[in-house]
């Protein structure tokens, strides 16, 4: 079960993206050309899916607890035209003075989504620390309020378990479905569907 979840985002990926050279890109997070325009906002999105559930290390355990879906439609929506509206680009955690800063380079599409991708590595840290330390409101502000600003995702708290071996361990129960564990997880609002369903099942 562990091993589907995390491979279920990997083969609806390499179904999207059947040409190898467009896998390369993918999958490479050096690959892509970061003053690629608005038209590619895709395989610039889909690019950082790939980084936070294959390859970082801390988010690639925990990232199959989460459900980014809502922050997928945001960067597919991207596009030159509400990259320069203020209430739209909020969503994005940029105001108005980082839009203007933005708006003559090159990369300001790539730069977009690289600060909506701190969202995911967010929701992955509050998962992971929510397993072994529990709901605490003050830490879990602090992470979604970095994520939030303009590229600070080296900011962003790693989770309070600093044994690795220990997390890897606990968030690898709570992806076997270990009930106790995922009701932790209970009132997160972008939980997986597999959690919320697996909780149901508890009732």
């Amino acid at each position: 079960m562990k091993k589907k979840k995390r491979q279920y985002l990997l083969e609806w990926l390499e179904k999207k993206y059947p040409n190898k050279e467009d896998f390369k890109k993918l999958t490479n997070i050096n690959y892509v050309d970061r003053n690629s325009p608005f038209e590619d906002v895709e395989i610039l999105w889909d690019n950082k899916l790939h980084f936070y559930s294959q390859t970082d290390p801390s988010t690639k355990l925990p990232f199959p607890l989460i459900n980014t879906d809502d922050l997928t439609k945001l960067a597919y929506s991207l596009t030159e035209e509400n990259s320069q509206d203020p209430e739209f680009m909020k969503k994005f955690g940029i105001d108005e003075s980082k839009i203007k800063i933005l708006r003559p380079r090159k990369d300001k599409a790539y730069i977009m989504l690289d600060n909506l991708a701190n969202q995911i590595l967010a929701r992955c840290i509050i998962a992971a620390d929510r397993l072994t330390h529990g709901k605490d409101e003050e830490f879990e502000e602090n992470v979604m309020s970095i994520a939030f600003d303009f590229q600070r995702c080296g900011a962003i708290p790693e989770p309070r378990e600093t044994d690795q071996e220990k997390l890897e361990a606990v968030v690898d129960k709570a992806l076997n479905g270990d009930k106790e564990l995922l009701q932790k997880l209970a009132d997160l609002p972008y939980i997986a569907e597999w959690v919320k369903e697996k909780l149901k099942e508890e009732e």
